[in-house]
Order: structure tokens, then sequence, then C-alpha cells
């Protein structure tokens, strides 16, 4: 059976991601995979029975009928989506039905830049376009029948080339969006694995490590763009806490964060450096 190997981060997740139910909820809430439709193999369950590794995760996983250990999933893709048409529409359509209809998950859509999926890289939209977009967006989710309830803003800005205060307007175009179609915009999307650190690599300890250079100054700056609005969840992609097994990326993520009122953080994405059979 598949295994993540983190530990930290599961413990932090269970401590930071979460909605008013999660205190009483059982396991992690907050796995994402945008290709959890598609993965292939099989798993050998204790039982010595070999099943397809969607089925099992569907059944020991989420449910069903309702979530057990998994209450979201996340799904990124273009801001732009249903105007694009074809594959990019119609692998979000696939994902999202997938998503409601058989896990019984709650669906958190995160949109950028994205060249994959069969989505074309439009690049960074204006406001109008991106306010624009963003409706035609959640009005096709709506006709599904399963109105979309957390939209993140814009993934991953500070690696993106997304200026803070585009990203800040995003997340404000976003709330003001949902404030009418009844979901919840988040801010931030913020990844830890910024300049300030390098390359990548699995290095439990990582000596040296600083978030002050890059980072800190970028999530400042957003929330000076903000313009004291305070976002009622902030994401969170925790790359260097899983690959370097501490928190200060989290902490200091934490302590940048609007005073003003409390917010919820969650781990929109996380990234495994481990994975074992």
């Amino acid at each position: 059976m598949r295994a993540l190997a983190l530990a930290l981060v599961a413990a932090l997740a269970l401590l930071l991601l979460a909605d008013a139910r999660s205190a009483a909820a059982a396991g992690v809430d907050g796995v994402a995979d945008q290709n959890l439709g598609l993965w292939n193999g099989d798993i050998t369950t204790a039982s010595g029975s070999s099943d397809p590794f969607p089925s099992y995760f569907a059944q020991a996983w989420v449910g069903p009928p309702a979530p057990v250990h998994i209450a979201y999933a996340r799904f990124v893709t273009a801001p732009d989506t249903v105007a694009q048409g074809g594959t990019c529409e119609q692998n979000l359509l696939r994902w999202y039905a997938y998503a409601t209809q058989t896990l019984h998950v709650t669906p958190v859509i995160s949109v950028w830049q994205v060249a994959e999926g069969g989505c074309a890289n439009g690049g960074v939209p204006s406001s109008a376009k991106y306010t624009s977009d963003i409706q035609q967006l959640l009005a096709t989710l709506a006709s599904t029948g399963t109105p979309l309830r957390y939209l993140e803003a814009w993934n991953e800005p500070n690696s993106s080339g997304v200026s803070a205060s585009a990203a800040a307007g995003f997340w404000r175009d976003a709330a003001s969006i949902c404030a009418s179609d009844g979901c919840t915009a988040l801010a931030g999307g913020l990844v830890d694995n910024d300049p300030d650190q390098g390359g990548q690599r699995f290095n439990p300890g990582c000596a040296g490590l600083t978030w002050n250079r890059v980072f800190k100054p970028y999530e400042a700056a957003y929330v000076r763009a903000l313009n004291g609005q305070t976002p009622a969840i902030w994401a969170f992609h925790p790359y260097y806490a899983v690959n370097c097994e501490q928190p200060g990326s989290v902490t200091a993520f934490a302590s940048g964060l609007p005073t003003a009122a409390p917010s919820q953080i969650w781990f929109t994405e996380v990234g495994a450096w481990e994975c074992r059979l």
C-alpha cells in the first residue's frame, strides 16, 4: 500500500488545514492531485486482493458515500478554461464530476497561467479579463449542479512572475465575485521554494534556510496591497517544510498574515518527497 512520508506536514495539516468541522474529523483534510482520476496500477490489500488504485482510494481513503479521511480535493486550471474550451474545459469538468459525484469531496479550484492538461498559457490576465473569466468559470461549474465553494485566486504567484500587488488584486476580484456567488476566495497560494533557497532536493534538516530575502518581502507587499482587507483563508504550499522536515517556512508565513482578524491556513499543495510501496 502506498504511503507518503509526510509525518511533519500531516501533523501541521491537522492543526492548520481545516474548516469548522475539522476539529471532529479523523484523518487529514485536503490531499489533492489533479491527476487523481488518471492514476493507474494496482495495490495489494491486507486481504491479499489486487485492486486498481483509483478504486481503492475512493473506497478506503474517501468513502463512499461521505468523506472518511479526505474532505477536499484541488484542481489547477487556467482562469479562461471555459473560453478555451476543448480538452482544457473537458478535463476540468471530468475531474469536477469525479470529485463531486464519485468521491463526494469538496472541490477547490486554483487558477494561473497553466500550460498543461489541454490548456494554453494565456499569460497573466488584466483585472477585467480575470473577472470575466472567473465569472464564466463559476457559472459553468454551477451548471453541473454543484456550485464551487472554494476558489484559490492565483496559484504560486511568488514563483510565477506575478507581482504581489497583481496577485492581491486577483484575490480582491475573486472575493468580490464570490460575495455574490456564495464561494470563498483563498488568498496567497504562496510557495516556500522561492529563490531564497535555490533548487529542491530531499534533504532532511536543510541547514541555513532563510525566508527573509524574497519570500517575506513578497508576502508583506501582498498584505499591504489588500488595503486592510482580511481574507478568511490563506493558502500555502509548504514544499520546504516537507523537504527539510521543519516548519520554519510555515511559521514565517503565518507570522506575516494580517492580525486584524483570525485567518485559517490551508495547505492546498504539499508535494511528497518520498513515496514507497
